[in-house]
């Protein structure tokens, strides 16, 4: 009787996905993941160049080791090959952006904020 019993608690706790439950494209964040080469360009600055290591947080969340010297996570969209990067303060610095991506490079125009002057960046990853 016992075993029935839980047979039955097993196959009630199943669920079978409908057509409203997320489905993630395979691999999506992962197709990033690596080490990269980082070429900035700022109207302000000019140019430097920083390695930059990417991780997959969640099948389309990456996060950049290094954008302009600081640590950013960015949406992927891999239908159209875009990221986004939603406006995120760290310390003093204010950060978004957008760019594309193809297998091995990454290009995104991004703003900031830092000590109240802003800055609009292009970064160039390549690996």
């Amino acid at each position: 009787m016992g075993l029935l019993l839980s047979s039955g608690m097993f196959l009630g706790a199943c669920k079978e996905r409908t057509s409203s439950d997320p489905v993630y494209p395979d691999n999506c964040g992962n197709f990033l993941v690596g080490t990269y080469a980082g070429s900035d360009y700022c109207a302000s600055t000019g140019q430097t160049h920083y390695s930059c290591n990417i991780l997959a947080t969640t099948p389309t969340n990456i996060t950049l080791s290094n954008l302009g010297g600081i640590q950013v996570n960015a949406i992927v969209d891999c239908e159209k090959n875009t990221l986004t990067i939603p406006t995120q303060t760290v310390g003093n610095f204010s950060v978004s952006g957008s760019g594309t991506y193809t297998a091995n490079r990454i290009v995104i125009n991004w703003s900031g904020i830092t000590a109240g002057m802003p800055i609009n960046c292009s970064t160039t990853f390549t690996r």
